[in-house]
């Protein structure tokens, strides 16, 4: 749990920063995970009939988005991570954290349900075979 709050501390504070890393256009490209997502220089080749507008052009609702975007787009790039995408980010972390504290419980109690089991089974069997031995 220590972890998963220090990755989130560590990601909120350096918000600003990493929002700041700028590539060019042509390595985030190929950093979409589909080869029909729409390109950043242009249209794509599966539909002729979107804008040449694309979603890193559009900026973010936030001001920090927008000082970041402007940042980049004065060079000619675009940001590596969004302060979008670090909240994204920062809520994956934050279910990976509630889901490893479930899991955590989860598996201690069925942990105290074996071992209780282990010791009604224990003096079962030892209660058979002592009144066995005497009889």
């Amino acid at each position: 749990m220590m972890k998963f709050g220090f990755m989130s501390f560590i990601l909120t504070i350096s918000e600003v920063p990493i929002s700041k890393i700028c590539i060019t256009k042509d390595v985030a490209n190929h950093f979409l995970p589909c080869k029909d997502a729409v390109d950043i220089t242009g249209l794509t080749s599966s539909s002729a009939t979107r804008s040449s507008a694309s979603e890193f052009d559009i900026a973010p609702a936030t001001s920090e988005s927008a000082i970041e975007v402007n940042y980049c787009e004065a060079k000619g790039m675009v940001s590596l991570i969004s302060s979008d995408g670090i909240l994204q980010l920062n809520i994956f972390i934050s279910f990976l954290a509630v889901f490893h504290i479930l899991f955590c419980t989860l598996t201690m109690c069925l942990g105290k349900a074996k071992v209780s089991g282990y010791r009604n089974g224990t003096n079962y069997f030892v209660a058979t075979s002592s009144s066995s031995h005497h009889s």
